[in-house]
C-alpha cells in the first residue's frame, strides 16, 4: 500500500465516523433527530437504538479509535483481513447520519460471534475493511446494551 493511502485511511475513517454521529452545535443536534446507531442481533432483530448524544459520541469515538489504531500498525495489514469462512455475525451496528443535503449516510460494522474481528461497510471510497480490535474494544462491541447512557 502506498504511503499516501497508508496515512489517509485513518483520517478519512475518523472524519466520517465523527461527523456521522455528532453535530457541530447543540442546536443542530436538536434539529437533526435522525442521527442514530441501531444495533441488530444475529437474527436481524433490532435490540437497541442509540440517539443520545453521549451514546453516539461513545460509539463513534470507540470505532474511530479502533480503525485508527489498527491502521497505524504494520502499514494497514490489520485492515485488510479476510473474514474467515464460517464467521457468524453476533451484532450489526448501523450508524446513520442525516447530512446537510438531507440525505442519509449509513455505515455498518459487523461484530462476529466466533472470530475476534469486525468489518465495516458503507464508508465511501473504501472497500469493506476487516480488522481485529483489542480484547477490551471487542468486549464493548459484544455487549452494546451495557454501554447505554442513563
Amino acid at each position: 500500500m502506498n504511503r499516501v493511502t497508508r496515512f489517509s485511511i485513518p483520517f478519512v475513517v475518523s472524519v466520517l465516523l465523527f461527523t456521522a454521529c455528532s453535530s457541530a452545535t447543540h442546536a443542530e443536534y436538536q434539529e437533526n433527530t435522525s442521527d442514530n446507531i441501531t444495533v441488530f442481533d444475529a437474527d436481524g432483530q433490532k435490540i437497541a437504538t442509540f440517539t443520545a448524544r453521549k451514546d453516539l459520541e461513545f460509539f463513534s469515538t470507540l470505532l474511530a479509535n479502533i480503525v485508527a489504531s489498527d491502521a497505524d500498525e504494520d502499514a494497514f495489514a490489520g485492515l485488510t483481513r479476510e473474514v474467515p469462512e464460517g464467521a457468524r455475525t453476533k451484532y450489526t451496528y448501523e450508524i446513520t447520519h442525516l447530512r446537510a443535503d438531507r440525505k442519509e449516510t449509513t455505515v455498518k460494522f459487523f461484530v462476529y460471534e466466533n472470530y475476534p474481528y469486525i468489518t465495516s461497510t458503507g464508508i465511501p471510497l473504501l472497500e469493506p475493511l476487516t480488522w481485529e480490535p483489542s480484547k477490551e474494544e471487542l468486549a464493548v462491541l459484544r455487549d452494546p446494551l451495557a454501554h447505554r447512557s442513563q
